[in-house]
């Protein structure tokens, strides 16, 4: 018998995890690096099926939602990126 502890998810990743296109895909890429890759692969193809299905707008609506994102992530990046004590 091993001595793994078990973690449990925390609440963020547990809602994550139960909506019902992305959930399996959240799920499925913390298994394998090559999961992680597969998972990435079919968010660009759902943005790509965005764009043939609802047009232009689909594309820039997905674009539009990371605009958020990314500016939170450059944030991050210019406050923590500083030297250490």
């Amino acid at each position: 018998m091993s001595d793994t502890v078990y973690q449990k998810p925390s609440l963020l990743s547990r809602l994550f995890q139960t909506l019902p296109f992305v959930g399996g895909l959240i799920k499925d890429a913390g298994k394998s690096d090559e999961a992680l890759i597969f998972a990435l692969l079919n968010v660009v193809m759902l943005w790509v099926f965005a764009g043939i299905f609802w047009g232009l707008e689909g594309v820039l609506a997905v674009a539009l939602a990371l605009v958020p994102v990314v500016l939170i992530t450059l944030c991050a990046a210019m406050l923590f990126s500083g030297k250490t004590r």
